[in-house]
C-alpha cells in the first residue's frame, strides 16, 4: 500500500475506537446518572422515614431533589453533546468502508450491507437506542423536579399553619414541563447540529 492508503487505514482504526469510546462514554455517563438517582431517592426516603414529614426535612430533602434535578440536566446536556462527537466519527467510519468497498477489493461486494453510508448515522434521530436512554433519564430527572415542588409546597403549608393539602395537578405539571424542556431542547440541539455542512461546524459551532 502507498503512504496515503496506510494513512487512511490507520485513520479508520483510530476512529473506530474513538466511537466506542463515545458509545462507552455514553453508556457510562446514563449508568451514573441512573445511579445518581437511585443514591437521591434513598437518601430522600430514609430521611423522611426517619425525621417524618417535618417543615425542615421537607425544605431539606427538597432542596436535595431540586439540586439533583439540575444536575441531571448538565449530564443530559453532555449526552447530547457526545452524541454528536460519536455521529460525525461514525459517519467518517462509513465513508472508509464505502471507499474500500467501492473498489471491491478480492471480489468482495459487501453482501451483507454493512454500513457505508456517509450521511449516516444522523446526528438527530428522535428513535434512536441513544435518544431513548436520554428520554428515560429526562423522566426520572422530572420525577425528581416533580417531587421537589410537592415538598416544597407541603413546607409552605406547614410554615403558614395550614393543613397539607396535595393537588396533582401541580406536580403533574411541573413534571410534563420540565420533562417537555428537556426532550424539547436536546431535539432542538441535535437539529441545529445536524444542519451544519461540516464536521467542524457541528462540533465548534463555527
Amino acid at each position: 500500500m502507498t503512504l496515503a492508503e496506510d494513512l487512511l487505514v490507520a485513520d479508520f482504526n483510530q476512529c473506530f475506537a474513538q466511537m466506542r469510546h463515545y458509545d462507552e462514554a455514553f453508556r457510562r455517563t446514563l449508568e451514573f446518572s441512573l445511579g445518581g438517582i437511585a443514591s437521591v431517592v434513598t437518601a430522600s426516603g430514609a430521611l423522611l422515614g426517619r425525621y417524618g414529614t417535618t417543615l425542615l426535612t421537607c425544605r431539606l430533602v427538597g432542596t436535595l431533589l431540586l439540586l439533583s434535578s439540575a444536575a441531571s440536566l448538565l449530564l443530559i446536556a453532555l449526552m447530547a453533546r457526545n452524541r454528536v462527537y460519536f455521529a460525525i466519527v461514525a459517519k467518517f467510519v462509513n465513508a472508509v468502508r464505502s471507499h474500500y468497498i467501492g473498489k471491491s477489493p478480492g471480489g468482495f461486494s459487501n453482501p451483507s450491507k454493512m454500513h457505508c453510508d456517509h450521511r449516516l448515522p444522523k446526528i438527530f434521530s428522535p428513535g434512536s437506542t441513544q435518544s431513548i436512554q436520554l428520554y428515560f433519564l429526562s423522566t426520572c430527572s422530572s420525577l425528581l423536579f416533580s417531587a421537589a415542588v410537592v415538598l416544597f409546597h407541603a413546607s409552605f403549608s406547614m410554615a403558614k399553619g395550614r393543613e397539607i393539602v396535595v393537588f396533582w395537578v401541580e406536580p403533574a405539571s411541573a413534571a410534563l414541563l420540565f420533562l417537555l424542556g428537556e426532550i424539547g431542547w436536546v431535539l432542538f440541539y441535535w437539529r441545529r447540529k445536524q444542519r451544519s455542512r461540516t464536521a467542524d461546524t457541528a462540533v465548534s459551532g463555527r
